[in-house]
């Protein structure tokens, strides 16, 4: 009875150091039943490789997509880059809205060039200060009313987009004569006579307003809205206006008619123009029918009243 139980706990002994491998690792033990043999297959689950026939192709091809889009992304990236640092020069000019007073594009690229070479700043595409590019164009073009600068990574030169001022008005100055726009800047001037190529109201400055520069304002806006309107109102009513002169008085027009010399009407620029000149219109032909003369001037400046000398 001893000795058989001697034997059996050995057999327990040998059958729990057959389910380990020579390494200590712990194997599995598999047991099949019915009429094959009994077996054991072990295998170590920790060093366990599938085999190149449980691959998957799906898989495979997802693997190599990915692979190919991650390439081409890193490449792109790196080009946006160098993009970046790409140095900048050669601007190209494109005017959008013209005018007849425009200056040649050769000297609208000169100065962008000039202000990408002046500021270490802009010259890559990195660093570029566009804003300040621009305002340096338009202080030394007062002509240009609005302008846009654009960079690419697929172009080395700057794209400018400028829109350019018409003139409204002609100022005859003691200094010169000036064409300004619809908000009194000047955006012409020459000092002997400027090209009269425009039909637009000439206006003869007895202010004596100070040395005008360009990109000065010598008229404010709403002086600008009355001059225009006012040459509207007497080329609708074939009434030609000879000469509009600002006074030393502010806010005040002298206006002489073709045909009414020597005498000049005074209007006030903060009133309403249509108002002011049908009044002038309705006095004169009034006076006329009454044969009585005018000698001087004819004062429109107040509603509703007319004055006459």
């Amino acid at each position: 009875m001893r000795l058989f139980k001697k034997t059996k706990d050995t057999q327990s002994t040998n059958r729990a150091r057959s389910m380990q491998g020579t390494d200590g690792a712990r194997k599995n033990v598999y047991t099949f039943s019915g009429t094959q043999e009994r077996r054991a297959v072990a295998y170590d689950q920790s060093k366990r490789v599938p085999s190149a026939s449980h691959k998957n192709p799906k898989n495979t091809y997802l693997l190599k997509t990915r692979s190919v889009r991650w390439l081409m992304l890193s490449f792109l990236l790196v080009l946006l880059t160098a993009g970046t640092f790409i140095s900048v020069n050669d601007p190209k000019i494109k005017i959008i809205t013209a005018s007849s007073y425009a200056k040649p594009i050769s000297v609208y690229e000169e100065t962008v060039e000039t202000a990408l070479k002046k500021d270490i700043t802009s010259r890559s595409k990195l660093l570029l200060n566009s804003e300040k590019v621009v305002e340096e164009l338009r202080l030394k073009h007062p002509e240009i009313a609005e302008a846009s600068l654009r960079t690419s990574i697929l172009w080395s030169s700057p794209r400018v987009e400028i829109r350019l001022d018409e003139p409204v008005v002609k100022v005859i100055h003691i200094t010169g004569e000036y064409l300004i726009n619809e908000r009194g800047k000047v955006i012409y001037f020459d000092k002997n006579k400027v090209p009269n190529t425009l039909d637009i109201p000439i206006v003869y400055d007895k202010s004596n307003t100070a040395d005008v520069t360009l990109g000065s304002y010598i008229m404010t806006t709403s002086d600008v809205t009355f001059v225009k309107n006012l040459y509207y109102e007497a080329e609708q009513t074939s009434t030609p206006i000879q000469s509009i002169e600002f006074p030393v008085t502010s806010n005040e027009l002298w206006v002489r008619f073709k045909g009414s010399e020597p005498i000049f009407t005074k209007f006030f620029t903060e009133g309403d123009v249509q108002v002011q000149f049908g009044a002038y219109k309705a006095i004169i032909m009034q006076l006329s029918e009454q044969g009585i003369a005018i000698k001087e001037y004819v004062d429109v400046r107040v509603e509703g009243r007319v004055f006459y000398k």
